[in-house]
This record gives C-alpha cells, structure tokens and sequence, in this order.
C-alpha cells in the first residue's frame, strides 16, 4: 500500500488547530503577562512521544510569547529538561489553576515527576511579590 499521507497527519492537524484555539483563548503570555506580542503554544510534555497529546491538553500546554531572541518560550527551551518541566506546571497552576493536573500529565507523560512538592518551589520562585 502506497501512502501519500504520513498515519499522524489527522491527529498533527487537529493539535495544530487546537493549539492556535488555545493562543486564541489565553491571548496573552502566561509568563510575562505581555498581549501585544507574537504568541505560540509551548507544549510542557514534549517527550516520549506525547507531544501532539500536549498541544490539545490544557493541563500539559503554556501560551507563551515566541519568534523573537529571548522571548519567554526561547528562555523555557533553554532550561535543563527537569527544570523546564517544573517551571512550565509551576506557570499553568499559577496562572490557570482550574487547568492544573498534576495526574493527568503523569499519565500523559507515563511518568510520576514531578510531584506536587517541586512545582510548588517553582511557583513560589517564580511568582514573588514584588519588592519595593
């Protein structure tokens, strides 16, 4: 059988337009709040194969600004993997706390971290008062 279409390419078009819905909804950069820049969807579980899972999984998946050097979804692809992880959760139970499972992800990565504890200390490092 000759196939012209790669199996995934339902599954990658339907991620793609649910994605671009989820930038839609969020309008605006989860990690530095900014609206009038270029937004993209940044999928927190990249690996194992659970990537196209992410792109339709508000749990598992950040709006964040990109396109440009240094913006904040270049700084998440530049942390250490573990980091990125933590931080990425640590964002989505900061800003869409109703979107927040910690259990679905695990079961979308087949993996148990990183628990409740790590996303914890990074909400608390990222999110500080301001200090005057």
């Amino acid at each position: 059988m000759n196939r012209t279409m790669p199996r995934k390419l339902p599954l990658k078009l339907t991620a793609d337009q649910s994605a671009a819905e989820f930038v839609a909804r969020i309008n605006y950069c989860e990690f530095c709040h900014r609206t009038n820049v270029a937004l993209c969807c940044h999928e927190v579980a990249r690996g194992g194969g659970c990537r196209l899972e992410a792109r339709q999984a508000d749990f598992a998946r950040l709006c964040l600004c990109g396109g440009y050097e240094d913006s904040c979804h270049d700084v998440l692809h530049r942390m250490a993997s573990q980091d990125a992880v933590a931080a990425g959760l640590a964002l989505i139970y900061h800003s869409r706390a109703a979107d927040f499972n910690l259990e679905a992800f695990w079961k979308l990565t087949a993996r148990r971290w990183p628990d409740f504890q790590t996303v914890d200390r990074w909400t608390r490092r990222l999110i500080r008062p301001r200090q005057r």
